[in-house]
């Protein structure tokens, strides 16, 4: 097992954070999954936050006086 625990900096900030959790996903055996995985809950998420948008969009007419 290697170990991941070589960073000094006790604050990384978010993309040390996203470096670290790209480094751990090529070190295990199932990382490409969990990144498709990961992939796929940001792509719902988006296609989501644009519906609500576009049906915010739609309902106007029928909210405003």
């Amino acid at each position: 097992m290697t170990d991941l625990t070589t960073d000094t900096d006790p604050n990384p900030g978010l993309f040390g954070e996203l470096a670290d959790l790209g480094r751990i996903l090529r070190t295990v055996r199932s990382g490409r999954r969990i990144l498709w995985l990961i992939g796929g809950l940001v792509a719902v998420i988006a296609v989501t936050a644009a519906a609500q948008i576009l049906l915010n969009a739609w309902n106007q007419p029928f909210t405003t006086r």
